[in-house]
């Protein structure tokens, strides 16, 4: 009896060990990291279908929204409360002005959302989850702040020329003992839509700012979502095995290079300035986003490596 018992506990254990190669125990799920990848999200469609998301309200329905912030803001009991209101005011009027921008319509509503930017950007007031307000200290760096002390200590990354464009400095090496600064807690992405050769900055999905770009020609710019991995100032340029120096006529980067991380589908791909100002909104381009050497320039200063960079349609 006891040989038989040994038996089956043998014959139990080589089974499970059998099941386990042969793959009947299903694996863990991997996490989709499609996102830090640099690769565009693809859909299964083999797996279940998600229950359909709730309808967006109209963009006469955002709009509504706003004023009804922006007259609760005129008449709040405080300061704090009133840029609150100001902020929500923004946020909707932000969803609906990107609703209307990739048909090019909604110009009235960017220049409303700027003025509510401005007041929002220039008041010291902190908006409670959005912002904080640090006050700089002898011997403060914003350097070594925007790259150590505030991603540890709020868990943002911010470049110092976004941090300064935001709190109206000039000059990231002129700061003073006591001075505040405004320090968002959101981040900055980036859209850009192909139709409408527009690249949008983004501070918490919200907007902040337009360029126009140039695109690739024959639709080569691909669509999805990248991640900035290089940031270079005065780029050579690397085509077919051959390096084109700086300030060669034949590189076409201009002043400014931001490349995305290497991928299946957008190796070499990036965005960056441009010696040929008159091919900006046009798609004439190798597949990258182009812009004016100015506008890079500044885009190059308020963008940190990792930035996510979503490019539609």
């Amino acid at each position: 009896m006891r040989y038989v018992l040994y038996l089956l506990i043998l014959l139990g254990i080589g089974y499970g060990a059998y099941s386990i190669f042969r793959g009947d125990e299903e694996p863990a799920p991997l996490a989709a990291n499609a996102a830090n990848s640099g690769e565009a999200e693809v859909s299964d469609a083999s797996t279940e279908a998600e229950e359909p998301a709730p309808a967006q309200p109209s963009v006469e329905a955002l709009v509504a929204e706003a004023e009804k912030a922006i007259a609760r803001a005129q008449t709040a009991v405080s300061r704090s409360k009133a840029q609150e209101d100001l902020d929500e005011a923004r946020r909707k009027l932000s969803t609906a002005y990107l609703a209307l921008a990739a048909s090019g319509e909604g110009e009235e509503l960017r220049q409303r959302l700027e003025g509510l930017n401005e007041q929002v950007f220039d008041s010291e007031e902190p908006i409670p989850g959005k912002s904080v307000l640090y006050t700089i200290r002898a011997n403060d760096r914003l350097w070594t702040l925007c790259n150590t002390y505030f991603p540890k200590e709020y868990g943002v990354r911010i470049d110092p020329g976004f941090l300064c464009w935001l709190n109206g400095v000039s000059d990231p090496r002129r700061i003073r003992e006591g001075q505040n600064f405004k320090i968002p807690l959101e981040e900055l992405s980036l859209l850009v839509s192909k139709s409408r050769h527009r690249l949008w900055v983004l501070l918490g999905g919200v907007y902040v700012k337009e360029f126009p770009v140039g695109l690739g020609l024959n639709d080569k710019t691909p669509e999805g979502m990248f991640e900035i991995e290089t940031k270079i100032k005065e780029p050579d340029w690397y085509f077919d095995g051959r390096r084109v120096a700086y300030g060669d006529p034949k590189n076409p980067l201009g002043t400014r290079w931001m490349g995305f991380v290497r991928t299946r589908r957008a190796a070499g791909y990036g965005i960056h300035g441009t010696d040929e100002p008159e091919t900006v909104g046009k798609s004439v381009s190798q597949g990258c986003v182009r812009m004016l050497n100015a506008h890079a320039e500044q885009l190059f200063g308020w963008v940190p490596r990792g930035t996510k960079v979503r490019i539609v349609r």
